[in-house]
C-alpha cells in the first residue's frame, strides 16, 4: 500500500488575489493549517509580489518598533499588519532559499508537530535563525533608507497635535497670511479645519458627518484643495451621490461652520464616487477622480464658468475612458497637463 500519501496543495486564483486550498488524500484527514500569517502573507506575496503599500507598512512598523514576531500574529492583534508581515517574510523565503522551499513548507508540514519545526527542518537551519535572518535584512534596508533621510521633525514643525489630520492645503487670505486646510477626526466627527501657519489655534470651517447631506466627507480617501483666490474644493457624501462643493474661505473667517452657503456643486447621477478635487494654478479648473456606475474610475475636467449669479452650470469633461484605475490627478505649474496615477502598466520613458 506504501507510505501515507501527502496532502495536495493546490493555489486558487480569483481576482486580483491568490488563496490556497488543501485538499487532503485518503488517509490525511487531520491536515493541520499553516499559520495565518502564512497563508495570507503568501496569498500576497504570490498575487501582487512586493508593492510600495507592503513597503510602507513594513518601513514604518520597523521604524516605529512596531514590527510582531511572526509566532505572535493574531488576526485581532495584529489586523493589516499580518498580511504585510506575512507578504514580507515570504518574500525573504524566495529570495534567500528559493520558492520551491515554500511548496515543500506546504507538502512537509503534516509530518511535524509544529510548522516552526516543519519550516525550520526544510529551509535546514532553524526557525529563529530564520526569521532573525529577515528581521535583520529589513533593518539593513531601513538603514540604507535612512542615510538618505532625516526625521521629519528636524526639518519641519508640527502644526498639529490631537486626532488623525490629513489632507493638507496652504492657501494665503486677502491679507496675504499663509494658512492650511486639513481633514481632522479630533472631536469623533471628520472636520475640516483651518489655522495660520504661524499660530496653533485651530477653527472649524465645515462640520462633517451630521446630516444626510454632509454624510461623509471620506477621511483618508479623498484629499482638499484651495484656489488663489481662496475657494475650497471638497467632496461630500450627499444622499445617494457624491458632490464636489466649493466654498469661499474668506467668507468663513469667523462664521458659522454649521451652515453655509457653497459658491457652487458639481455632482452627476452616473458619477457615485468622487476622489481628489484639484484647482488649476489659475483658479479656473479642478481636476478629479470618479467612478462611474459601471465601476470605472476616471479622470474627469470640470471647468469653472463664473455667470451674473455666480458660477454657471457645472459641466466636466472626461479625459480618461478606458479599463484602468485612474486616480488622484493633479496639474502641471503651468496648467497645461494633469498628472495621475494609473495602473496601466509601466511607462514609455
Amino acid at each position: 500500500m506504501g507510505g501515507p500519501s501527502r496532502p495536495l496543495v493546490l493555489i486558487w486564483a480569483g481576482g486580483d488575489h491568490m488563496d490556497l486550498v488543501v485538499c487532503q488524500e485518503a488517509g490525511i484527514w487531520n491536515y493541520r493549517h499553516p499559520p495565518l500569517w502564512f497563508t495570507e502573507g503568501l496569498a500576497e506575496w504570490w498575487s501582487t509580489g512586493w508593492d510600495t503599500e507592503a513597503e510602507m507598512v513594513i518601513r514604518d512598523a520597523l521604524l516605529h518598533d512596531h514590527l510582531l514576531p511572526l509566532q505572535s500574529l493574531s488576526l485581532a492583534g495584529a489586523g493589516f499588519l499580518l498580511y504585510k508581515e506575512g507578504q514580507s517574510f515570504l518574500r525573504y523565503l524566495e529570495e534567500e532559499y528559493g520558492a520551491d522551499r515554500i511548496r515543500q513548507v506546504l507538502e512537509e508540514y503534516y509530518h511535524y508537530d509544529t510548522f516552526e519545526e516543519a519550516l525550520g527542518a526544510v529551509i535546514g537551519e532553524p526557525y529563529r535563525k530564520v526569521t532573525r535572518g529577515w528581521r535583520f535584512t529589513l533593518k539593513q534596508a531601513a538603514a540604507e533608507s535612512l542615510v538618505r533621510q532625516s526625521l521629519p521633525g528636524r526639518n519641519a514643525r508640527t502644526l498639529t497635535r490631537l486626532g488623525a489630520n490629513v489632507g493638507p492645503a496652504v492657501y494665503r487670505d486677502a491679507t496675504g497670511k499663509a494658512h492650511v486646510v486639513y481633514l481632522s477626526t479630533r472631536d469623533g466627527y471628520t472636520n475640516i479645519y483651518r489655522q495660520a501657519l504661524d499660530n496653533p489655534k485651530e477653527q472649524v470651517v465645515i462640520r462633517g458627518e451630521r446630516s444626510p447631506d454632509m454624510e461623509s466627507l471620506h477621511f483618508l480617501q479623498s484629499g482638499l484643495s484651495v484656489s488663489p483666490d481662496g475657494i475650497l474644493a471638497f467632496v461630500a457624501k450627499s444622499f445617494e451621490h457624491d458632490v464636489i462643493r466649493l466654498v469661499d474661505l474668506h467668507d468663513l473667517a469667523g462664521g458659522n461652520s454649521w451652515q453655509f452657503e457653497p459658491l457652487g456643486e458639481f455632482a452627476h447621477p452616473d458619477l457615485v464616487i468622487i476622489r481628489s478635487p484639484v484647482w488649476s494654478p489659475d483658479g479656473s479648473r479642478i481636476v478629479f477622480s470618479a467612478q462611474d456606475q459601471g465601476g470605472q474610475t476616471d479622470i474627469y475636467l470640470w471647468t469653472i464658468r463664473m455667470g451674473p449669479s455666480g458660477i454657471g452650470e457645472p459641466k466636466a469633461v472626461r479625459l480618461t475612458n478606458d479599463i484602468y484605475l485612474d486616480r488622484e490627478p493633479c496639474f502641471s505649474p503651468d496648467g497645461s497637463a494633469v498628472v495621475f496615477s494609473s495602473d496601466r502598466g509601466r511607462p514609455v520613458l
